[in-house]
């Protein structure tokens, strides 16, 4: 190989290299599971603190938020959530630190959901439209729930594992479970296993080849259940 043609092979590389970083940075980790026209409605610089300040002025609109289930009830036709709000890592999973937490709010989902899968602790990450508040008790004073109705959600494990579980495709959920490699460049990173399905709907996690990214997987539906560790492959 001569000169010109290596130092172009350097700079194939290069660009290559710098794309696959520039996705990174932007990569919004539950996209490989949302549907297309889902994700081009999320609101992510959006915040909980925003929409708790002027609930009104968010009516609408879609949000990402993650928290730890404090109640869950069925109704007679959608399940309510009482969560806890939690902030979320780079992964859109909930950090387990109460202190942080900025309020209550509360999540409708209208396909059925019992509420015996998602018992008090459990920690979800959800994608859902604010419509508006509702007033109720917190032990002997009245509260101001910040309300959703739940488009996507992620249902965690009750303990956090050493591997990474995928998100759910509306309106169906389930554990999917991934193995953890090492790359000298990226460091750990996370690649797709089978999911384990769990409640309705079931599931399937499409594995993809060392080397693959979520952004290159773009109009491919998965029924399965928030982008997780499992989102960082290369």
């Amino acid at each position: 190989m001569d000169r010109s043609a290596g130092l172009a092979l350097i700079g194939v590389c290069c660009l290559l290299v710098s794309g696959c970083a520039s996705s990174r940075q932007n990569t919004f980790p539950l996209e490989y599971q949302l549907p297309p026209d889902l994700q081009r409605q999320v609101e992510q610089r959006v915040s909980f603190a925003n929409v708790k300040a002027d609930p009104a002025a968010y009516k609408g609109r879609i949000i990402l938020l993650g928290g730890e289930v404090l109640k869950a009830k069925r109704l007679v036709d959608r399940t309510r959530l009482e969560i806890l709000h939690l902030p979320l890592n780079e992964f859109n999973e909930p950090v387990m630190n109460r202190t942080a937490s900025q309020g209550r709010y509360l999540a409708f989902q209208k396909e059925f959901l019992d509420p015996a899968t998602v018992p008090p602790g459990t920690r979800i990450t959800l994608v859902g439209e604010v419509i508006g508040t509702t007033e109720g008790d917190l032990d002997d004073m009245k509260y101001s729930y910040v309300t959703l109705e739940i488009r996507h959600l992620q249902i965690w494990p009750q303990t956090p594992m050493p591997y990474a579980r995928d998100s759910p495709y509306t309106p169906f959920y389930s554990y999917a479970y991934t193995y953890r490699y090492w790359d000298p460049y990226w460091g750990f990173y996370w690649e797709p296993y089978w999911p384990y399905p769990y409640g309705f709907g079931g599931s399937f996690l499409r594995p993809r080849l060392r080397g693959s990214h979520p952004l290159s997987a773009k109009g491919h539906s998965h029924a399965h259940a928030s982008g997780s560790k499992g989102g960082r492959g290369k």
